[in-house]
């Protein structure tokens, strides 16, 4: 019976090694060989038959003055606007409104398609006006990784529903959805992406609302930067009326913001935040070494990270952020010490205990003095669950009354310590189970051997 025993004991600590090398086989197979498989069998938005051009080619002489505009109304059309941009037209003086929601979660066919940025290279922006007429995009799931041919650039891979834009103008729009995957993404490299857009310079981005949530799972290097609007800009660059409510999640980055990671502007070409307020979450595992990067630049903030050379008063004003920022280094609004030789300037930001029930009146005081600078400031009202939103946020056409970080019943479980080490966790709990089973096994034998043995 002692030599049955030691057999039993024997087997259960096979079995669960067994068990284990199991597991560990199936699953590593399996993340193995979809990273070896390209997301949609490579399927693109500019595949022949899948963009539509012909609201530019037919119109060219005719339209794209700011009372009569281009008109987009498809998802092929928008397809097309990336099409146009990236062989070299960047529609500089020329008007282009939004003439209906923008569905580009699959083709007519019912299919997904993997999106370009609309200005995938640096020196291919788009610089034209683009009026959202309040209506909502939606983001595809799947969006391009851009490598750019400038030799500056080249390393990094970008990827946004707008790549590069310049001198340009953004309003009146709204972004849904859950972005999730990134062609020729790969762990080892720098990324620049965002929801909206990945570079903006010279440019105002007025009446946005971001409702999309963006989620980067590889183990980055660099300066990578995610966030909800966009991912850095240039000199000149304003943010007007501002919001996002996407959840931001990176397994590792330099900086994630609700609204953009680094900003830079000068006292002769200011850049700003004004009137624009953060709900989602800011999620950053690991932070990338500084390198040659200054530190105080690298973190997680609710409205940026870091402002460089914001030397003018109205470089952050009238902002909040109620997300929860969860980093290494995290900051409720931002960090204004960054290597700027004047501290970024921020006023009237309201964030944990100074966020009461005076929230709306100090908001709409604070709206009404920036409006002798910029007149297009807009009034703030009490949404839903007592968060003040911009007076226009109900007008979207496809407007739901929840208020919360990306969409109600679209918002992905990102990446938790339990679902990044779930299958150490089941291999530990699949062995554990079978070597109580077996050891129950040998103790219950032995037992019975002593009855028959008394």
């Amino acid at each position: 019976m002692k030599h049955k025993n030691k057999r039993i004991w024997t087997l259960a600590l096979a079995m669960m090694f067994a068990t284990s090398a199991i597991i560990v086989g199936l699953y590593f197979g399996v993340r193995d060989s979809a990273a070896g498989t390209l997301p949609l069998d490579g399927r693109s938005w500019q595949d022949a038959g899948h963009f539509d051009t012909r609201w530019f080619d037919d119109y060219t002489t005719t339209r794209g003055t700011e009372s009569d505009p281009f008109l987009i109304g498809t998802a092929q059309e928008f397809a097309g606007l990336a099409r146009i941009v990236n062989n070299g037209q960047n529609f500089a003086g020329l008007h282009i409104h939004l003439a209906n929601d923008i569905d580009l979660t699959k083709d007519v066919n019912g299919q997904e398609r993997i999106w370009v940025p609309i200005g995938n290279y640096r020196d291919l922006p788009f610089s034209g006006s683009f009026n959202g007429n309040f209506h909502t995009i939606i983001v595809p799931s799947v969006y391009e990784a851009w490598a750019d041919s400038h030799p500056v650039w080249q390393h990094v891979r970008y990827a946004a529903l707008f790549g590069t834009v310049s001198d340009s103008i953004f309003k009146n729009f709204a972004t849904r959805g859950n972005v999730t995957t990134f062609v020729g993404g790969a762990d080892g490299l720098e990324f620049d992406i965002a929801v909206i857009f990945v570079n903006a310079s010279g440019t105002t981005i007025q009446n946005i609302i971001n409702f999309a949530n963006i989620s980067l799972e590889f183990q980055t290097t660099g300066q990578t930067m995610v966030a909800g609007i966009a991912a850095r800009t240039g000199i000149n660059t304003s943010f007007l009326n501002v919001a996002n409510y996407g959840n931001i999640y990176a397994k590792s980055a330099f900086g994630a913001a609700g609204i953009v990671v680094q900003a830079s502007g000068t006292a002769i070409a200011p850049s700003r935040i004004a009137n624009s307020y953060n709900v989602g979450s800011v999620t950053v595992h690991t932070l990338n070494p500084a390198g040659g990067a200054v530190a105080s630049r690298r973190g997680a903030g609710g409205i940026f990270v870091s402002f460089a050379n914001a030397a003018h008063p109205s470089g952050i004003n009238n902002v909040f952020s109620v997300g929860t920022i969860t980093a290494p280094v995290a900051y409720d609004i931002g960090n204004p010490v960054n290597n700027s030789p004047v501290p970024t300037s921020i006023q009237n930001a309201f964030y944990g205990l100074s966020i009461d029930g005076n929230l709306l009146g100090n908001l709409n005081t604070n709206a009404d003095a920036l409006r002798a600078e910029h007149p297009e400031i807009a009034t703030w009202v009490m949404g839903d669950n007592d968060m003040p939103v911009h007076g226009f946020r109900y007008r979207f056409t496809d407007d739901d009354s929840s208020i919360g970080g990306g969409d109600p019943g679209e918002v992905p479980q990102f990446p938790s310590w339990f679902s990044e080490n779930w299958p150490w966790l089941l291999t530990g709990g699949a062995s554990i189970m079978v070597f109580m089973i077996l050891a129950l096994l040998a103790i219950e034998l032995q037992r019975r051997d002593r009855v028959i043995q008394a």
